[in-house]
């Protein structure tokens, strides 16, 4: 019994401790109306706040940008509130791309398309989940087929960089050749993805020929 009561109080302290934590409601909502203050400090300091507070500042973001006509305001809010949930549409991307309509499919495949640079995972999962023999690699699989150009270029300009890191001339020289070529390579990538996508989800949706 001890023990029980134990774990009863580590388990209230901690839900105490998670509630003091918490940023109060009202607060979120001062600092929300913050992001159009005059003041620049202002505006950066709640935009400080929102962020450290995190998800939870989200549906003060989203109530934010529903009632004002603050064109700042609303660019601001937007931009922290895809920031700030990032994780969580990264996570039901993965899902989503094995859902039976495009109207899911396709921002699921274009969020891992504009993270894929940024997130050394994202890469390294479609690599994995392309090797599963069904339906559920299909998609993995044809992302990593049109982006292995990409991905070649890409490890080329690391790779120069890395040869390059005692000239900083010759390394910023050799970034912006090599950035021109990857725009023009995952432009190109991206738009065949969504083509194929779309053809490969339609298929399925589509009934089977007698």
């Amino acid at each position: 019994m001890r023990i029980s009561f134990c774990m009863i109080a580590c388990l209230l302290l901690a839900d105490t401790l998670r509630a003091a934590d918490a940023p109060d409601p009202k607060q979120l909502e001062l600092w929300v109306a913050d992001l159009s203050a005059e003041e620049y400090e202002k505006r950066q300091q709640a935009e400080e706040h929102l962020r450290a507070a995190g998800v939870a500042a989200v549906p003060a973001l989203e109530a934010g940008v529903a009632k004002t006509d603050d064109a700042e305001l609303r660019e601001r809010a937007r931009k922290m509130i895809e920031d700030l949930t990032l994780e969580q549409r990264l996570a039901q991307a993965w899902t989503d791309l094995n859902a039976a309509e495009w109207s899911a499919v396709q921002p699921a495949v274009e969020l891992l398309l504009n993270e894929y640079e940024a997130r050394p995972e994202i890469p390294q999962k479609l690599a994995k989940t392309a090797e599963v023999q069904d339906k559920n690699g299909d998609l993995p699989r044809l992302m990593k087929t049109q982006l292995v150009s990409y991905d070649q270029m890409l490890e080329r300009m690391k790779q120069m960089d890395e040869q390059n890191k005692e000239n900083p001339g010759a390394r910023e020289a050799l970034r912006r050749h090599y950035s021109a070529q990857l725009d023009r390579l995952k432009s190109a990538a991206r738009q065949q993805i969504l083509d194929e996508a779309k053809k490969l989800i339609e298929s399925r949706a589509a009934p089977p020929s007698k």
